[in-house]
């Protein structure tokens, strides 16, 4: 009782500190030193960490999926793995975490968590655990918990839930080692220094049998870790460890918010006023609409408005008019926000427009086709700008609509088709954090007509860090994927693609897109997608059927080194869960001549950050396909304007999987439908719709 007390004058007596980070540990994931904790990321965090423990090295992606839910994805990479051989010899092993905060601490609870460690692997970190952690003031927390598998391999207090059978097949989820075999507590606590310092100590529960005893790569004496963080502001955060009584360990973390963006906004030219018109007891013949008889009045009107809207980076497509009401088609090449693009398009009209014009139709152009028709008043557009809330009471009397086609008496533009856009630029290629290869890519891009469209890249390897097996596939299945090694070597410079694409509405509310040539760097032919998507409606419907030969390794435009052609297709289902959240469902047939289905779930914010997962499972078994047993992993795009704040819509994009079979395996296509068009429906016009007074 006097100790309690005596410890909480101490702590209340204490200068004031910034909440306790809940920090992460040597594998990348929520914890102390190289145990877990019962704490939660702040919902949406993305980190990357890299965790040194000798001659092991784990680098991990975790993402904070909800409040309660999170997931990582790690590499893991040991050095020396046989000291018989002289060399640096290496083992390496990617794996996937789950974790679920069942409770959320309070003012007398501990934060409650279950973790599931490396559940789909080859079983080299497989472990569970339930974790407890509890704040006490504004510098001490304290966790303790139980683990099994991995995490139960020293301590141990017995068998709770029955022997723990071997992992087979390896690279599917192990459900029948859950929770069982030999259970062992661990602890831990974290004392705050300041708000950059903080020490922490652990009683470690993993054994580390194979590193110790097995490949003699660390020494084990001891249980207890001991270590010191360093966070630099919000974003990174470094650590040194005492491990194991003979190691020392060392972190580095990046946290990311990807709800807000670095710079805090993006930079740009500030929007002209709307300008307001005048009012018709004031300047009846201004409402005159004689205008429209007037046979220069077309080119006048689009000179004006295509002069204003280029400095946004908006062409004009098509512009239709009458005395009321003006139809203008808009094709944004740098706004990354659909709704700027829109307020930009409505302001210019303001200035433009006659004042008898009091109907703006708004209508994105996405290759060649229009995605949606944004109808906007006016008079609200006038009354509204400087109005508390503006963003919101304009959207309750914004209409968005099918775009419908092209009005008959349209202006178009003769300069604007054909249109050909060429870059050398340099890329990357990676294959795992930090590995992977930079080069240049040139690319060019051919505008033919509305909806046609001829494009293509060559890359050029420059340097690489990654070591290529070349070695042909020993897969038992067509190598449409394992081989990719070797198109990377002797494709260099290689034809990434060489596509004629077509993009139609043969339907209100349907797209089309009919795809010919090289498609992907391994396989060439014909794609075509024809997709259902209403632009109020949370779910869309497709179908894509596709007609495909492998091509040759060398990055020519050969098909003999491989004879093999194959048809594929899928029926898919989109549906937008809200707050970001989008599922799709793929059931079909996959390159390799496998038949299954594809489920993946990604959320997307506002600002363009998107972080996902799938998982294939296809009528190839786990022993066909490979060590990791079906296809799955994690996908992420960073959009450049968060991290630099200036007008792009480009970003880095990169998949993730922890091991590349040949099952499940679709081909690549440029321009599929739902992502192209689904910015301009409501449902991708809703969360970033403030902006359209940006």
């Amino acid at each position: 009782m006097l100790a309690s007390l005596a410890i909480s004058t101490a702590l209340s007596s204490a200068p004031a500190l910034a909440e306790m980070t809940k920090s992460l540990n040597l594998n990348g994931a929520t914890g102390l030193i190289d145990m877990p904790s019962g704490d939660a990321q702040p919902d949406a965090t993305f980190s990357f960490s890299v965790g040194v423990v000798g001659p092991i090295t784990r680098t991990t992606l975790s993402f904070q999926i909800s409040e309660r839910l999170s997931a990582s994805f790690r590499f893991q990479t040991w050095r020396d793995w046989d000291n018989i051989i002289p060399g640096d010899t290496k083992e390496s092993d990617r794996s996937i975490d789950l974790r679920y905060q069942i409770l959320k601490e309070g003012k007398y609870r501990p934060a409650l968590t279950v973790g599931l460690q490396d559940f789909t692997g080859q079983g080299l970190f497989s472990s569970e655990y339930i974790a407890a952690t509890k704040t006490f003031g504004d510098r001490v927390k304290v966790t303790a918990g139980l683990g099994w598998g991995r995490l139960g391999s020293y301590g141990g207090i017995g068998d709770v839930f029955g022997d723990r059978p071997p992992v087979d097949p390896t690279g599917v989820p192990n459900a029948d080692q859950w929770f069982r075999g030999e259970a062992a507590p661990f602890a831990g606590v974290e004392y705050k220094i300041n708000d950059n310092w903080t020490l922490k100590a652990e009683y470690s529960s993993d054994d580390y049998l194979l590193e110790d005893d097995e490949r003699g790569l660390i020494e084990r004496d001891s249980p207890f870790n001991f270590g010191l963080e360093y966070q630099r502001g919000p974003n990174m955060r470094f650590g040194i460890y005492s491990l194991y009584g003979k190691e020392v360990g060392l972190a580095f973390h990046v946290i990311l918010d990807p709800k807000s963006r670095l710079t805090g906004g993006v930079t740009g030219a500030a929007p002209a006023a709307v300008k307001a018109r005048p009012s018709r007891s004031q300047d009846p013949d201004a409402y005159d609409g004689g205008w429209v008889t007037q046979t220069d009045a077309g080119p006048i009107l689009r000179k004006n408005l295509a002069k204003r809207l280029a400095a946004d980076g908006i062409a004009i497509e098509n512009l239709a008019y009458t005395a009321t009401t003006v139809q203008i088609r808009i094709r944004n090449s740098r706004i990354d926000a659909g709704s700027q693009a829109i307020g930009r398009t409505a302001r210019a009209l303001s200035h433009v427009m006659p004042a008898s014009v009091e109907v703006f139709e708004i209508v994105p152009v996405v290759n060649g086709i229009g995605a949606s028709k944004i109808t906007i008043r006016r008079s609200d557009l006038e009354s509204l700008e400087y109005a508390a809330d503006n963003s919101t009471l304009l959207y309750e009397r914004v209409s968005v609509t099918d775009a419908g086609p092209v009005p008959a008496y349209a202006i178009g533009d003769e300069d604007l088709y054909p249109r050909f856009r060429w870059g050398l630029k340099p890329a990357v290629r990676l294959s795992e954090p930090m590995k992977g290869d930079i080069g240049l890519r040139l690319s060019a891009t051919y505008d033919i007509a509305p909806g046609f469209v001829l494009a293509g890249s060559v890359y050029k390897e420059v340097a690489s860090n990654v070591d290529r097996d070349t070695d042909p596939s020993t897969s038992a299945l067509q190598p449409v994927r394992s081989d990719g090694s070797r198109y990377t070597e002797f494709g260099d410079p290689g034809l990434e693609k060489l596509t004629l694409a077509w993009y139609a509405r043969p339907a209100p509310d349907v797209y089309s897109r009919i795809t010919v040539g090289y498609l992907e760097r391994m396989h060439a032919g014909i794609s075509g997608e024809v997709l259902w998507k209403p632009v109020d409606s949370q779910l869309a419907l497709g179908v894509e059927l596709n007609y495909t030969k492998q091509r040759d390794t060398d990055g020519g435009l050969g098909f003999d080194e491989y004879d093999y052609d194959v048809v594929t297709g899928h029926v898919s289902a989109y549906y937008d869960f809200g707050n970001g959240y989008l599922g799709q469902l793929d059931v079909g047939r996959y390159l390799a001549g496998d038949v299954g289905a594809t489920i993946s779930l990604d959320r997307v914010f506002a600002n363009g950050w998107r972080v996902g997962a799938f998982a294939t499972v296809t009528d190839v078994s786990a022993s066909e396909f490979g060590e990791s047993g079906f296809d799955k992993g994690v996908r992420f795009t960073i959009p450049f304007n968060w991290a630099l704040g200036t007008e792009t819509r480009r970003g880095f994009g990169m998949t993730l999987r922890p091991g590349r079979g040949d099952g499940g395996a679709r081909v690549e296509v440029d321009g599929r439908l739902y992502e192209s068009i689904r910015e301009y429906h409501s449902d991708g016009l809703d969360p970033d719709w403030g902006r359209v007074w940006r």
